[in-house]
């Protein structure tokens, strides 16, 4: 017999058994030779009955097993047993085959028994249906034997998931409590689930496992701190220790951002719709008193407030034509353009004092005068002199003209080419360099400064008049007074 062998390996063990027969077959240079080949494999008859989805007889591959013999099957039906699955051969007494061994933990046993022609391999109906729900880490319906408890199907169905509660709720079909007044015979039982070892399986169809209810457990701390946020709540955790979670304050330098005077506890009151108020003082805490280091309950909030004479430098910047240009930090309240100017070192030779423009969140500032009070992230431009004022609107020949002190506004719109057509001419508008607006509307036109803009604008359309128009509608108007005249007469 060559079974089990491969095919090196039989063919070492049919030269060692020739060799006892033939001597032309040993030594180093034999003149008989063997080889060994393997033909196509005889299929044994396996039949299959009972509760399988395709029963019948199959023509199986000799090495096939029990699991690879039901494959072609198609099958164990939903309402046949994995528990007991006999094979049947006619000198031997039936062998039982439990699957559930290689189902749920891969462990092949008695499930990797090799099939032999003419065998039968029942499967009987499944002699329980046990339901096993809630908070299980594989739930649905198993199958039990008669020796199993109630912990063996929880082993089964994968375990209790984290969440579960202790206590298993079994429902138990029980006969004696079954009368003709009474058609309900299911009893429940609690357990708790290190005793379900002890409880037998029998009679069991139902077993529910509850989830732990949700329950938060959580404290907070918001405010000046550096890892804010929530954090889980343990029994005797004090005030100390969550400020420690939450990346501690103490160290010198981060100290001296936060308000240590007072922080607070908010904790929940069921007496009132107001929390309470718990205050705590971090510089003595700091120092070690215990008294300030409260012990918190769950959902507590720490809020820690920051140290206002301790921020971020407010800065501005400065480009142009002054001697230091670059980022300044602003050294007090309400510090001035004149100061920065000052700090500065002053114009160049070169600067434009009129032209100097002030930006606030990107936007030009109109100034009067430097005594404006900077803020946080002001940018300051001094310009050089331009030498030249700028026309547009309605002029002919818009564009820059050189600028010259002694001329008005009327010469620069004549070395623009003059008014067009559509100009207005009695409203014309100066924006200066500084921002400063100017608007000619009377006789007396604006002093033009070096880097002006002139803005002449267009004049406004007038519709014509419509005397038909006009006519008709007060014809109109007098025929509906008359028309209310008479009724009012008539009454």
């Amino acid at each position: 017999s060559l079974t089990g062998k491969s095919m090196e390996q039989a063919k070492k063990y049919l030269e060692k058994q020739f060799q006892k027969v033939f001597e032309t077959l040993k030594g180093s240079r034999p003149s008989t030779y063997m080889d060994v080949s393997l033909g196509q494999l005889k299929s044994i008859n396996v039949t299959f009955v009972g509760e399988v989805k395709f029963p019948g007889i199959y023509p199986v591959h000799p090495f096939s097993t029990v699991i690879t013999g039901l494959i072609q099957a198609g099958g164990v039906d939903t309402t046949g047993s994995l528990r007991n699955i006999q094979i049947i051969r006619p000198v031997t007494d039936p062998q039982q085959v439990d699957l559930y061994a290689f189902l749920l933990s891969g462990e092949t046993g008695q499930a990797n028994m090799r099939l032999q022609d003419n065998d039968v391999i029942f499967i009987p109906p499944r002699s329980s249906t046990i339901e096993i729900d809630g908070a299980i880490k594989r739930p649905g319906i198993y199958e039990s034997l008669p020796n199993e408890s109630v912990a063996d199907l929880v082993g089964y169905a994968g375990g209790l998931k984290v969440k579960a509660q202790h206590k298993l709720v079994i429902f138990r079909f029980e006969p004696e409590l079954e009368t003709s007044e009474s058609q309900n015979s299911a009893n429940v039982l609690y357990t708790h689930r290190d005793k379900a070892g002890e409880i037998s399986i029998q009679d069991v169809n139902r077993i529910m496992v509850y989830s732990a209810p949700d329950y938060t457990k959580s404290v907070f701390i918001y405010g000046q701190v550096k890892n804010p946020g929530e954090y889980g709540f343990e029994k005797g955790m004090d005030a100390l220790n969550l400020i420690k979670l939450a990346g501690g304050m103490f160290d010198d330098t981060y100290y001296q951002t936060i308000y240590a005077k007072r922080a607070e506890i908010i904790r929940r009151n069921p007496e009132s719709d107001f929390p309470k108020v718990i205050p705590i003082n971090l510089g003595e805490l700091k120092q070690g008193n215990k008294a300030q280091n409260i012990e918190l309950h769950n959902w507590d909030i720490i809020l820690v407030r920051k140290n206002q004479n301790f921020t971020s430098s407010k800065q501005v910047q400065i480009t142009g034509e002054v001697k230091i240009p670059g980022v300044y930090t602003l050294r007090r309240p309400q510090e001035s353009l004149a100061d920065l100017l000052t700090r500065a070192g002053g114009y160049t030779e070169k600067a434009f004092e009129d032209g100097v423009k002030l930006y606030r969140d990107s936007i030009q500032v109109a100034m009067d005068n430097f005594d404006l009070s900077l803020m946080d992230g002001d940018s300051v431009s001094v310009p050089e002199h331009p030498g030249v004022v700028q026309v547009i609107g309605e002029v002919y020949n818009p564009g820059y003209v050189q600028y010259d002190k002694g001329r008005g506004l009327n010469n620069y719109i004549e070395a623009a080419g003059g008014f067009t057509l559509k100009a207005r001419k009695k409203y014309i508008t100066i924006i200066y360099p500084n921002g400063d607006v100017r608007v000619k509307d009377s006789f007396i036109p604006p002093r033009i400064k070096e880097g002006s803009l002139i803005i002449v604008h267009e004049e406004e359309e007038k519709l014509p008049f419509d005397g038909t128009a006009f006519l008709n509608n007060t014809a109109s108007i007098a025929a509906s007074l008359a028309t209310i005249f008479y009724i009012i007469n008539s009454q």
